[in-house]
């Protein structure tokens, strides 16, 4: 069904939530409920959520990438460090780190911006 090194994806609300496709049905991602990078099956990691198959983009070869995310397993989860997107930019070889931490936080910066905007127009 999927390929080893395959990002696959399910949606979170507000975001999506991102694992590599490993073998045997398997998924690597950074759990937030167990804290931790863990390796579970796809319906497990789905959690009866659609899963989308995203890009694969790594210069490295299937071997490689099972190496690589065996040695995160258990590794803490981060929101602000070592969140699902990290791990796949990790694993993956990517420098894109997490997009959507970064999405929120320009977001947040627009908000904060916006409401200084308005304090100074009242003040005025």
């Amino acid at each position: 069904m999927y390929q080893t090194g395959d990002v696959l994806s399910i949606p979170c609300g507000l975001y999506r939530h991102r694992g590599i496709a490993f073998p045997d049905g398997q998924v690597l991602h950074a759990s937030k409920e167990n804290g931790c990078v863990v390796l579970e099956p796809v319906e497990v990691f789905a959690g009866g959520k659609p899963v989308r198959r995203e890009t694969r983009k790594s210069r490295f070869s299937e071997a490689e990438i099972v190496a690589r995310g065996e040695d995160c397993l258990g590794k803490p989860y981060d929101l602000f460090g070592a969140n699902c997107d990290h791990l796949v930019a990790h694993v993956l070889g990517r420098r894109d780190g997490s997009p959507q931490l970064r999405n929120w936080a320009a977001v947040a910066w627009l908000v904060v911006l916006g409401g200084l905007a308005i304090l100074g127009k009242r003040r005025a």
